[in-house]
């Protein structure tokens, strides 16, 4: 489909060849309640590039919840297939699709000069148009082009902008909304190119995939903050802003944003009466602000006059701080906000305790920008960002927990090169040491266990986690001496591990739970309940690996389960959650083999499954969950009756208990 027309604009003697695209981007508008939303629908440009790559916007694509591409004027649609290359700062995105298409020539950017004419062909909501421009200038230090070109509101960013040659010598990043202004700006073409080449060397990524990125997505957490707050949910928005920040902390917007956020939640909460105001809240606004203006004044949106005056609007804004509380006052408050997260994460309240660890993170990112020098404020942050991934429970956002730890490293880094104590030091050394751990660098993380013990030698946990790394490596009598170190110093250490394991087990953090309950095993190996909750963990993961079609995996998990429970029974015989908890794992292996067409061996599962179940009931006549468990494994094996009179009895017993 090649475009072929005649330009009326000051280029009627060229030919336009190339062909344009439309992508309709639905994005959050407002919170409705009751996890809904209002969506918005709108419509932006792109042009083929490529015979099946698309030019557009970065910014169009940012905190989508679903695009599309279609045919500028048959409305045919395109098939994403993938992202091929981005640049945030520079703000473009090149789309692969299947079909495909004649491409724009693309010029050489370094040949337009100022107050060349020029011609941009973009999308105004309603049909393909074209708008003569004027190159107002040239921006020294990223070579953008200012333009001045009316009627290039929204629908035309992405859009390609041609000379006199019809070559794209640049792609319209944004427009004035309003006419009587005609400023845009634009990427030059040669910046498009590299991309391009860069494009060559990489591998298409599925769009989904390319969303879950953690700064891509903080884009979307930003989108459904504002969401939150035009349905005046502020506590909503204000968790999803901090999100926002920790996944990209280089999106101005987010913090202005953030900041009125936080003005409408005091109003509500002093109900006006200005008196009841925080100090604290009148750091952090502050500090929004003084973030947004430093960001706008490298921002690439903004030319050189405004980024001086948004530097000055910085510095301005720093002054009120020299009569506001202590730093210290808000680092207390931030390590309050942790600690909260940990409670929650206790109480299985996993997507409460992300809240919670944002927040403080939010806290202390504010007194380092205050007080840049603040060492425990980097490490306290590193070890929240560390928590952070520790409760990753989504497997589309697995990416997330290795950019915290690696987000952990940098911040234990630079406490290191601040520390004035060996206290803060070895704190540092412990949070990187647990991070590189996390990441499988287990060589460097024992080094940086080893500096921890050296400037401390009396805490606990950094024995414990030196002995777990050296356990992977295979040094077993040096990971236990370091055990029973850990032990020796901190005799409930174990029971502290096996507690935050049970938390995140309610939560749904399995893999965490099963990190938690591994330390806990380290400390106390003849504790029966760590094992049989261990086993919960594998058993959830083995059912998770089963509906995800991977038998083989869901094999290792259950089979890890049914060891667990056979080790708590050895340490316990009449632990009855222990036989329950086998006996579950064992139908699952059934459920497994049956899907693999094994037929016998399933049935073998399910009757050892029933002689587990079967001694659970034994010991205690009024377990629901075992009678309930005995009920799906007889229906397995076709015993419909028998099967039905144990749900019938789960269902009794479970009225019971509630009544009681």
């Amino acid at each position: 489909m090649t475009k072929k027309k005649k330009n009326s604009h000051q280029q009627h003697t060229q030919n336009i060849q190339g062909t344009l695209v439309i992508l309709e981007v639905e994005t959050f508008r407002k919170y409705i309640g009751e996890n809904k939303y209002k969506v918005n629908i709108s419509n932006c440009s792109g042009f083929f590039v490529g015979r099946s790559q698309i030019a557009t916007s970065f910014h169009v694509l940012e905190g989508a919840m679903s695009v599309a591409v279609k045919h500028v004027d048959t409305d045919a649609a395109y098939t994403i297939e993938g992202i091929t290359a981005f640049d945030e700062k520079n703000d473009l995105a090149v789309l692969k699709v299947s079909e495909e298409e004649i491409p724009f020539r693309l010029g050489n950017s370094e040949t337009v000069k100022r107050k060349a004419r020029i011609c941009a062909i973009g999308y105004d909501g309603a049909k393909e148009n074209s708008a003569a421009a004027t190159v107002r200038c040239i921006e020294k230090n990223d070579k953008w082009l200012r333009l001045h070109i009316p009627a290039a509101g929204p629908g035309w960013s992405g859009c390609p902008v041609l000379n006199n040659e019809g070559e794209v010598i640049a792609v319209l990043s944004r427009g004035s909304v309003k006419p009587s202004k005609s400023r845009g700006y634009a990427v030059p073409s040669n910046v498009l190119k590299a991309l391009l080449t860069s494009a060559e060397q990489t591998e298409v990524q599925p769009l989904t995939e390319w969303q879950n990125r953690p700064r891509i997505r903080a884009y979307l957490a930003y989108k459904k903050g504002m969401a939150h707050q035009a349905g005046d949910d502020f506590e909503s928005a204000l968790a999803a802003y901090n999100e926002a920040i920790n996944l990209n902390p280089d999106i101005p917007n987010v913090y202005t944003a953030r900041g009125d956020t936080r003005t409408k939640l005091i109003r509500l909460n002093t109900k006006g009466n200005y008196k009841q105001f925080d100090s604290l809240d009148g750091i952090v606004l502050l500090m929004d602000r003084v973030k947004a203006y430093r960001l706008m004044s490298t921002n690439y949106f903004f030319p050189n006059l405004r980024s001086f005056w948004n530097q000055m609007l910085a510095r301005l804004f720093l002054i009120p701080l020299r009569w506001l509380d202590n730093p210290k006052a808000v680092y207390a408050r931030a390590n309050a906000k942790m600690r909260s997260g940990g409670s929650k994460v206790e109480h299985g309240d996993i997507v409460e305790a992300r809240k919670h660890y944002h927040a403080a993170i939010a806290d202390w990112t504010y007194l380092i920008e205050w007080e840049p020098k603040f060492a425990s404020a980097y490490n306290a942050r590193g070890w929240t960002k560390y928590l952070l991934g520790q409760i990753v429970t989504e497997p589309e956002h697995s990416g997330d927990a290795a950019w915290y730890y690696q987000s952990a490293v940098v911040d234990s880094d630079v406490a290191i090169e601040l520390a004035t104590s060996d206290a803060d030091s070895s704190a540092a050394y412990h949070t990187r040491g647990a991070a590189r751990a996390a990441l499988g660098d287990h060589d460097k993380a024992i080094a940086d266990f080893d500096a921890a013990i050296r400037l401390n030698p009396e805490t606990a946990i950094n024995y414990l986690d030196r002995g777990l790394a050296k356990e992977v490596l295979g040094e077993k009598d040096a990971a236990k001496a370091d055990f029973e170190k850990a032990t020796q110093i901190n005799g409930d250490l174990a029971e502290d591990y096996y507690k935050d394991g049970r938390g995140k087990n309610g939560g749904q953090a399995y893999e965490a739970a099963m990190d938690s309950f591994d330390k806990a095993i380290r400390l106390n190996p003849e504790y029966a309940p760590v094992y049989s909750n261990r086993a919960i963990s594998q058993n959830d993961l083995g059912q998770r690996e089963l509906r995800r079609k991977n038998p083989e995996k869901a094999k290792y998990h259950l089979q890890g389960a049914i060891a667990d429970c056979t080790e708590a029974i050895r340490l316990s015989p009449k632990y009855t959650a222990a036989y329950n908890n086998r006996g579950l794992a064992k139908y699952r292996l059934g459920q497994s083999e049956s899907d693999c067409g094994n037929s016998q061996e399933a049935e073998g599962y399910y009757h050892a499954a029933i002689a587990d179940l079967d001694k659970a009931i034994q010991l205690n006549p009024k377990h629901v969950k075992a009678h309930r468990n005995r009920g799906y494994v007889k229906e397995k094996l076709g015993q419909q009756e028998a099967a039905g009179a144990d749900f019938e009895k789960a269902k009794t017993l479970d009225s019971a208990a509630q009544t009681a």
